[in-house]
């Protein structure tokens, strides 16, 4: 293998020699650049730089295709192999940000993650084939094996965990735990916390916290999952007197909601009410909040 060390200083009186560049490798850093300050290490890496500086790569064709682009780092087979004009970026991993050309502000870390990102900037991929799909998304964090790896073009998406946000290509979306948010595809802010937390849910503006959700979930918040989870305690909430505020019914499902008119007027306006009274009308009242409930949406 022909193998070319070059190390150019400045003051040699070449114009537009290159200054405080090395490279080691056949084909590594075009000796004709005017680029300052780059390191080359592999076969063809910076091959193309013309005038780009402040740029490390190391491995084979890493930064191959990069000609103006500066302050880029490149570690492994590829990495950052497109590159043309993008700034600041760093990929670590084999085909890391491999495509791309004139994003900015990435982070790569792990094999194919951001692989196929071209043109969308300011992104962090951490883990095997994170946000590997990404064209043209932008500001998205994912964090774990393939976190976001379906995402093309969403924006400002958040995920932490093994797959999750798996299917996205949603926006303003925030997913923390493995498999959270897993089938959402086209919703948007939705927030997920918790194992396979809103794991169902394909709507929009979902809260699911230690719940799967329903597939037809849409403005829905969930907390816990029935069956599981036996008591809850909220703080803040015994002694605290609310004027105007609505009598609360909880439905067989844990639906919670407001008591109907009837409901309120029977307990205040109805003079002598007794005990089975009063109880008599909840049930009637859960009793029709049941069967209003007895939809899929309803379900956990």
């Amino acid at each position: 293998m022909k193998t070319i060390i070059s190390l150019w200083l400045i003051g040699i009186g070449v114009a537009n020699a290159q200054v405080s560049n090395t490279s080691y490798g056949t084909g590594a850093l075009n000796p004709a650049s005017t680029g300052s300050d780059n390191s080359a290490f592999g076969d063809s890496a910076l091959a193309s730089n013309t005038n780009g500086g402040d740029n490390s790569a190391f491995g084979s064709a890493a930064l191959n295709a990069n000609t103006i682009g500066a302050l880029n780092g490149a570690f492994g087979l590829a990495a950052l192999g497109r590159n043309t004009s993008g700034l600041s970026n760093n990929a670590f991993g084999v085909d890391a940000l491999t495509s791309n050309t004139t994003g900015s502000y990435n982070l790569a870390i792990g094999v194919w993650s951001l692989q196929y990102n071209v043109t969308g900037s300011s992104n962090t991929a951490v883990g095997h084939q994170a946000l590997t799909n990404s064209r043209s998304a932008s500001f998205n964090t994912a964090v774990g094996f393939r976190a976001l790896v379906t995402n093309t073009a969403g924006l400002n998406n958040v995920a932490l965990g093994g797959s999750t946000l798996f299917s996205n290509v949603g926006s303003y979306n925030s997913a923390v735990g493995s498999q959270a948010l897993f089938q959402n595809s086209t919703g948007s802010s939705n927030i997920a916390v918790g194992y396979q937390a809103g794991y169902y849910p394909k709507g929009s503006s979902n809260i699911d916290i230690g719940a799967a959700g329903a597939a037809p979930d849409d403005s829905i918040i969930r907390i816990g999952t029935q069956g599981t989870h036996k008591k809850t305690y909220l703080a803040g909430v015994r002694g605290v007197v609310v004027t105007g505020g609505q009598a609360m019914v909880v439905g067989a499902n844990g639906q919670i909601g407001v008591a109907s008119t009837k409901l309120v007027s029977a307990l205040a306006a109805t003079p002598g009410l007794t005990e089975a009274d009063v109880r008599r009308i909840v049930r009637e009242e859960i009793a029709r909040a049941n069967a209003l409930a007895a939809t899929p949406s309803g379900t956990q």
